[in-house]
Order: C-alpha cells, then sequence, then structure tokens
C-alpha cells in the first residue's frame, strides 16, 4: 500500500486492518449521552475537548477540526471497499478529561457509532475496542501513541496492510509520525495507507458531502487547526513535540 491521501484505496490481496483515528467524544449534555465530535468543535483553552458540547461556533478562537464523527462515516465507506478483517478506532488510552472522570473511552463510543450504521443487510463489520487492561504498562494518549498501538496489534493479528484514516488538516503530522515509527525494525514490513476523510467522503457521494467538505475547508477552524499542525509537525522535527491529552491514573 502507497502513502497517497486521495480517498482512494485499492483493495489489497493481503489481511487489512482499518485503523479510524480519533477525535474526541463528547456528551450532548451534562450527564447525557456520549457522541463523537462534529466537525468544527469549540475546545478550552488549551484546545483539549471539552466534555460537554457547545454549539458550533467558527469565530470562537478556540474553535478547531473535531471530526470524529466524518471519521466513523468514512471509515464505513472505506470497509465497504476493503472488507478488512478487522476495524479499530480511537485506538489508544483515555485522554485526561475523560480518565480522570471515569468517562467511557473514546474507542469505546467511536466503535459504537461506527457499528450502528450497519444493518442486517450488510456485511458485519469485525471490531475491537482498545482494553486499557490488556496492555502491559501506561501510556500517554495521543496519535503518536495511538499509531504505535494500531502497529503493535497489526503485527499481533498478522494483518500486514494497514488503512489510516484521519481528517484532511491532520494527515501531514500524522505522515510524519508514521515516518517515526516505520524508523523501527519492529514495524518496517508494515504496508500503510494514509488517507484523509473528507475525501473518502467526496469520492463516495460528492453530492451528499460536499457542501460538508467546503464547509470545513472554508472555515477558520480550519485555518487555526492547521497552524496548530504546523506547530506539532516542527516540535516533532525538533524533538520537542509533547501531546496535549496525556492520560490520568
Amino acid at each position: 500500500m502507497g502513502g497517497g491521501s486521495t480517498g482512494h484505496i485499492e483493495r489489497p490481496s493481503e489481511r487489512t486492518l482499518l485503523a479510524v483515528l480519533g477525535r474526541g467524544t463528547q456528551q450532548l449534555c451534562e450527564g447525557g449521552s456520549w457522541e463523537p465530535t462534529e466537525d468544527l468543535e469549540v475546545c478550552d483553552e488549551n484546545f483539549a475537548h471539552l466534555p460537554v458540547r457547545v454549539p458550533e461556533d467558527d469565530n470562537h478562537p478556540n474553535s478547531i477540526i473535531g471530526g470524529g464523527k466524518l471519521n466513523i462515516l468514512a471509515g464505513a465507506e472505506l470497509f465497504k471497499q476493503l472488507h478488512p478483517a478487522m476495524a479499530v478506532f480511537a485506538y489508544g488510552f483515555r485522554s485526561k478529561y475523560l480518565a480522570e472522570r471515569k468517562f467511557p473511552s473514546e474507542s469505546q463510543v467511536m466503535t459504537e457509532a461506527f457499528e450502528k450504521l450497519f444493518g442486517e443487510d450488510d456485511s458485519w463489520p469485525v471490531t475491537a475496542p482498545f482494553h486499557e487492561h490488556s496492555w502491559p504498562e501506561v501510556k500517554a494518549s495521543g496519535t503518536l501513541q495511538e499509531l504505535h498501538n494500531i502497529f503493535t496489534a497489526a503485527k499481533e493479528w498478522e494483518t500486514p496492510n494497514i488503512a489510516v484514516v484521519t481528517v484532511a488538516v491532520h494527515v501531514p503530522r500524522t505522515a510524519l509520525m508514521i515516518k517515526h515509527h516505520k524508523a523501527d525494525n519492529t514495524f518496517a514490513s508494515l504496508r500503510i495507507e494514509l488517507v484523509a476523510s473528507e475525501y473518502v467522503l467526496l469520492r463516495a457521494d460528492p453530492e451528499k458531502y460536499g457542501g460538508r467538505v467546503n464547509h470545513i475547508f472554508g472555515s477558520q477552524s480550519y485555518i487555526r487547526n492547521f497552524e496548530r499542525e504546523i506547530n506539532g509537525i516542527n516540535a516533532l522535527l525538533s524533538g520537542s513535540y509533547k501531546p496535549i491529552a496525556s492520560v490520568v491514573r
């Protein structure tokens, strides 16, 4: 598998792991149900997820791209294309805002939301939510660790092809993180395809998703997020990278 991000993946001949990166979960109201984040998301002053969703406000200085629901929809489209052996979502430890309050994990919420998209007539997906107790030691949350967990699981499950899905603004930093992990001989044999959710959905149904994608790409939230992604890339290259969301135990 190659390294493109156009949203199109040729079906491979070997076993595939579909890995959808997390973009946060929130309660619809205090004490209410949990849902993946919307396309645009108002965060706290440190750009960490708010536990309770607030209305979309692209002009808010803390509004960036959420995209949890978008990633799930793209994951469902790719599942229909690839028929992967396994699908995983937000495959990592709970971030601080979830762990310290003993809230459900992002992996659990995203997996359940994904499964709801499939009916009795569909080929039912095989999913594996991240189980924190199954991992031998406590690790930080965040994309860098999430990718390490995904690649470790792929080796264990003998799924050498991996389709990694995330929102477009997050693709460049994710690509650099993948390159970092691929430098480790442990993961060198894995074939990884990185795709952007927006392009997957545009290919699947441009009429249905065109306006939604244009809203994301034309937003101030996208610009803010892009600037933060560049800062993250610079930090990775300089060796000073520190994820915002660290696990709490």
